[in-house]
């Protein structure tokens, strides 16, 4: 936890790169000419599907032991 909070001061301070209120709100500006990341419901569905997919994993690894 103590490199987590390290490295996110590190970006602030040293590197005048604010990480923590881009996390909170969920966006980032970014410079002129970027282009913007997708963000759709195809892509939250295939999020979804490989969640469900790693826990079904999980579930399967966790079953083997016993």
């Amino acid at each position: 936890m103590a490199l987590h909070i390290a490295a996110v001061l590190y970006y602030r301070f040293g590197r005048k790169n604010d990480l923590i209120a881009p996390m909170w709100r969920g966006d980032k500006a970014l410079s002129p000419g970027t282009p913007a990341s997708a963000d759709g419901t195809l892509q939250r569905l295939l999020a979804a599907a490989l969640i469900a997919l790693a826990l079904g994993f999980a579930w399967w690894i966790a079953r083997l032991g016993g």
